[in-house]
């Protein structure tokens, strides 16, 4: 149950900055001299909530302040909210929305700080009330210009299907009516699909009645091209039978010229051996004795030439030493005698002497002394170098004179005995063939022999293979198989070509023929669906009318109406002897027309029905009061009630029969906040708040 635990205006219309506590189970009295700010508390809990207040927004601010801010805190069973709401000169208007932690006002979690957003939520979500059904059933504003009896019929009924929550029956009826709507369309759908699919079974029938017979003729064509593949298979088999004869003469004839290889390269070592031998009687023993011994000389004379050959060098290398050693040549004497001069002539060339002094002058003669000092030097500096010079030419003479004499040069001795020594070295290679010259001549007669005989056996293996080459050669007949295989090759071409075409054929009957079953099963699946779519939509239709304004609304407002009306009349009851007649129903000035809404008769106490407005201020004014009481006992949710200035100007016994009715509200709601001036009210209250307005600001004390 909703109940108000505070409320704070700050430079809201003459408040500065007022807070209020609301306690559970509490009835207090707003109590103030007229004008001291008691109905601005009520009008600003109205604006924290709705937004709407009797004055236009930007006059709530307090005369000299920016902007106005009023917020609320609710307590809604174990769940708080504090909505506040502020509006500056510039017409800026802001909405903020907290949820409130452990009961603890400091410790706040925002919610919604988007105006339109946050205002459905405190509608919807929190006080379940727009601000029509609030100001008529819950708070009860000053001079209400929203008063429920001020309304058209249409609009007192639409309060009631709010108090009813009917609007979640409309939300029902949209969402059936959608759901109605979305199967009528997948209905037409699937009604569309299962005409199409019809259509392509008409269309695929022809097709379909010739699969039998490609299947037949697969089945023969497949039993003729196996036997041509049979067939085939057995010409391929003696082809290959043929082509490994083929194989096999090359074969031989690659012996035979591998044969006659060998018999060549036996031929040729036999010649060989042939010619060794007659070398080898042919051999002359002096003379290879003679060429032994004049290579022993030759070699004993190369090697005295290498030895000479390398003293040169030796002495050469020492004397390319000796020559790095050597000083450039410098004419030290010349440098000499041009100093020796240098110094004269500055000796004789400068007089010191000054006539204006009469003497020597002793700057001048102290600059030729250092012009003379600076020859001197240099001159010392060239007899130190040139006996420095002296002393590096005396030693390079001395070490050329040790190094000696160059010994004997040999030019190209060297090479020419080289080439003589490798000459004569064939003799000494015939001396070793000579020294066993008994032993090979056997060995190669032995060899010529063994080859002779190898010849004889090669010669009778050629003879026996060409003579199965001639026999395979005479039972070959390529031809004729060749032949035979393209033939049986053309006639498989023709057949498998045929089945080829018959298997395109006979696959695609058989896809149409798998696509028909599939489209029959899917028409099934859809005629199937299509009935309990129809169940559905049946069902939807009478939900929806159940959820429209026929159905359950106007069972639930013929069950309403009696119970408001027996309220009212309880409460008028206590005001006057009037009594209200409720009607949703009346007739119009057309004929048979019938105008729906809400529509209150009132019934005087001689029975006659008369219009609201035909009532005098007073009598109206308790009409409203009852009208109200009545509203607010259909709205359970909320547990306050706010009544500003509900009654005014009554007589005594009705102000005796209101505080009854004050005190039916207590009794019946958790918190009641009254606003009145009339005596016996306010003595119905022990809790009073005084607003008072000092310099024209309200405050509470």
């Amino acid at each position: 149950m909703i109940l108000i635990k505070n409320i704070s205006l700050k430079n809201f219309i003459s408040h500065a900055d007022t807070k209020i506590d609301f306690q559970e189970n509490q009835k207090v009295l707003i109590d103030g001299a007229s004008g001291a700010g008691k109905s601005s508390i009520v009008e600003g809990l109205l604006w924290a909530l709705y937004g709407q207040g009797r004055s236009n927004n930007r006059s709530l601010i307090r005369l000299g302040a920016k902007e106005a801010t009023v917020s609320v805190i609710i307590q809604d069973n174990e769940i708080a909210y504090k909505i506040e709401r502020t509006i500056d000169r510039k017409g800026k208007h802001s909405l903020i929305l907290y949820k409130l932690s452990g009961n603890k006002l400091a410790n706040c979690d925002l919610i919604s700080d988007k105006i339109k957003e946050t205002q459905e939520m405190i509608e919807n979500d929190i006080l379940h009330a727009s601000y029509f059904l609030f100001i008529n059933s819950i708070a009860y504003p000053q001079d209400n210009p929203d008063s429920f009896v001020k309304q058209t019929a249409s609009k007192r009924k639409d309060l009631i299907l709010e108090i009813i929550k009917a609007s979640n029956y409309d939300k029902y009826y949209a969402k059936t009516k959608n759901v109605l709507l979305e199967i009528e369309q997948n209905q037409k759908t699937d009604k569309f699909i299962i005409s199409n699919n019809e259509q392509k079974i008409k269309l695929e029938e022809k097709t379909i009645k010739l699969l039998p017979i490609y299947q037949q003729k697969d089945k023969n064509l497949k039993i003729k091209i196996k036997e041509i593949k049979n067939q085939i298979s057995e010409a391929e088999t003696l082809f290959a039978n043929e082509q490994v004869t083929r194989a096999q003469i090359v074969e031989k004839r690659a012996n035979i010229q591998n044969f006659n290889a060998h018999i060549s390269l036996v031929a040729a070592k036999l010649q060989s051996l042939t010619n060794k031998k007659n070398e080898i009687n042919a051999i002359d023993s002096k003379q290879i004795e003679l060429g032994v011994k004049t290579l022993e000389q030759k070699r004993i004379e190369l090697k005295q030439l290498k030895e000479k050959q390398t003293a040169w060098m030796q002495w050469n290398k020492e004397r390319i030493k000796i020559e790095r050693i050597r000083p450039l040549f410098q004419d030290f004497n010349g440098i000499i005698l041009r100093l020796n001069n240098q110094i004269m002539e500055t000796i004789k060339a400068v007089d010191t002497y000054c006539p204006e002094l009469g003497k020597t002058c002793v700057k001048l003669e102290q600059q030729v002394k250092d012009k003379n000092q600076f020859f001197i030097e240099r001159l010392k500096e060239q007899y130190k170098q040139k006996q420095e010079y002296d002393d590096a030419i005396a030693l390079y003479n001395q070490k050329l004179e040790a190094l000696g004499q160059p010994p004997e040069t040999v030019d190209n001795k060297i090479e020419i005995t080289e080439n003589e020594v490798l000459k004569l070295q064939d003799y000494e290679k015939q001396s070793y063939v000579l020294a066993n010259l008994g032993i090979r001549k056997a060995e190669i007669e032995k060899e010529i022999n063994e080859l002779r005989t190898e010849l004889n056996t090669y010669a009778l293996k050629l003879k026996k293979i060409e003579t199965e080459i001639l026999s395979m050669e005479t039972n070959l007949n390529e031809e004729d198989l060749n032949q035979k295989r393209q033939e049986l090759n053309n006639q498989y071409g023709v057949i498998n070509m045929e089945y080829t075409i018959n298997l395109q054929s006979l696959t695609i009957a058989a896809q149409k023929a798998e696509m028909v079953q599939k489209v029959q099963e899917e028409i099934k699946i859809l005629e199937e669906k299509l009935k309990q779519k129809d169940e559905e939509a049946d069902a939807l239709k009478l939900l929806a009318e159940a959820f429209g304004s026929n159905g359950i609304k106007a069972v639930l407002i013929d069950y309403v109406i009696p119970r408001l009306e027996d309220k009212i009349n309880d409460i008028l009851g206590k005001l006057s002897n009037f009594r209200v007649k409720l009607e949703t129903q009346k007739s119009g000035l057309g004929k048979n027309t019938v105008l729906e809404g809400l529509f209150i008769t009132i019934i005087n106490d001689i029975g006659e029905e008369l219009d609201f407005q035909s009532y005098s201020g007073g009598e109206r004014m308790r009409i409203i009061i009852a009208i109200s009481e009545g509203l607010a006992d259909l709205s359970k949710q909320v547990g306050f009630r706010i009544l500003d200035e509900a009654i005014v100007g009554l007589d005594q016994e009705t102000a005796e029969g209101f505080s009854k009715v004050i005190l039916d509200v207590q009794n019946r709601f958790n918190q009641l906040i009254c606003i009145s001036h009339l005596p016996n009210i306010k003595d119905m209250f022990n809790d009073k708040i005084e607003v008072v307005k000092i310099n024209g600001t309200s405050r509470i004390i």
